[in-house]
């Protein structure tokens, strides 16, 4: 299911959205949130390889 949000970005907040998890499910979401969206997020994943890749 494909939804379209308002990014409504709130002043003084460092990241509009965090994803917790580096899978493939995350990336997912990171790249949609970016591309999609324009949001500014972060990614948090034990195995920092993945996640240093997509900040």
């Amino acid at each position: 299911m494909i939804r379209n949000v308002t990014a409504t970005k709130t002043p003084g907040a460092d990241f509009d959205a965090i994803v917790i998890g580096g899978g493939f499910g995350g990336l997912y979401a990171v790249h949609k949130l970016r591309n999609d969206q324009g949001l500014h997020v972060k990614a948090y994943e034990p195995e920092r390889k993945v996640v240093e890749r997509y900040q």
